[in-house]
């Protein structure tokens, strides 16, 4: 997806655009509030803030993008909080990826020999 792009391409930036990183942290933390507090989407803002999580944090910012993390899972639906553990943006976890990826494995490792 284009966020995981840009996510990557922001961590791939030399340690001196640290601070950036933490202002762009700081800004989704922003968004995701204003998602929350205007509009009632929980769900929405917990995605942006797993989104912020994913980046090379100072301490001091991840630590309050997961504090906000934690306090939205605590009002967050039930549904919410399977997208959360799931990582996925169903509220039904399957495993059938599990079982696609070990096909693949196999069928490689197949090929090599």
């Amino acid at each position: 997806m284009c966020d995981e792009w840009v996510i990557g391409a922001i961590n791939q930036l030399p340690a001196y655009f640290q601070v950036s990183r933490d202002r762009y942290a700081l800004a989704l933390e922003g968004l995701a509030m204003g998602v929350h507090n205007t509009h009632r989407r929980v769900k929405l803002s917990l995605f942006i803030l797993r989104q912020g999580l994913k980046l090379r944090l100072s301490p001091e910012a991840a630590g309050r993008l997961q504090h906000l993390l934690d306090q939205l899972l605590e009002m967050a639906p039930a549904e919410a909080i399977l997208d959360q553990l799931t990582g996925s943006g169903k509220s039904r976890w399957s495993g059938w990826w599990i079982a696609a990826g070990v096909g693949t494995l196999l069928v490689l490792a197949l090929l090599l020999l």
